[in-house]
């Protein structure tokens, strides 16, 4: 049995470095493809931040140019609006009178005579001037119902560098080239 047993442990310490080599082997292999992957996962991304930036950086020049744009809108209108109300008038109104007013009539006159009253026909054929103010108060409720269409376009112009919507554009502008820098 002795004879064995040195035969056996030759046996078991060559299988233990055949086995220690084959996991070693494996495990580089393993940690090469690892590197590898690795390294072709940072050239992604390299190439992948070098686009972001390109396509940021135009990002940055098309919006400064957008926010020194004029917006011209022309807002078409087309409503008919419904009034429909009460007008009171109370007021009093002076009326000037300037006119001739003719006279042409005969007029009985009865005289008392001692034969009893005798009428006395006594033609008229004048004309009376007449100047005066009349003072006329006028007080009415007139109901007043209309339907007014409006047809039109309202001109809208809009300056994207003004505020509040220029405030905005130069925000976004802001923190796309913050970002810009980051990268």
């Amino acid at each position: 049995m002795t004879d064995q047993q040195p035969n056996r442990n030759a046996l078991s310490l060559a299988r233990v470095w055949v086995r220690s080599n084959i996991i070693t082997t494996v495990l580089s292999i393993f940690i090469v493809l690892s590197l590898l992957i690795n390294a072709l996962t940072i050239g992604a991304l390299l190439r992948v931040r070098g686009i972001i930036n390109n396509q940021l950086e135009v990002s940055l020049a098309q919006l400064a140019e957008l926010r020194q744009q004029k917006v011209r809108y022309n807002f078409p209108v087309d409503q008919t609006f419904t009034i429909d109300t009460t007008v009171t008038i109370d007021e009093t109104v002076t009326v000037p009178l300037n006119l001739s007013v003719p006279i042409s009539q005969t007029i009985s006159v009865p005289i008392d005579t001692p034969v009893g009253q005798v009428p006395i026909e006594v033609p008229l054929n004048l004309t009376v001037p007449v100047s005066d103010t009349v003072e006329v108060p006028l007080t009415k409720d007139i109901p007043f119902k209309a339907e007014i269409p409006i047809r039109t376009d309202i001109p809208v112009d809009l300056d994207l560098s003004a505020p509040p919507l220029g405030d905005v554009l130069k925000q976004f502008e802001d923190a796309l080239r913050d970002l810009h820098n980051r990268l």
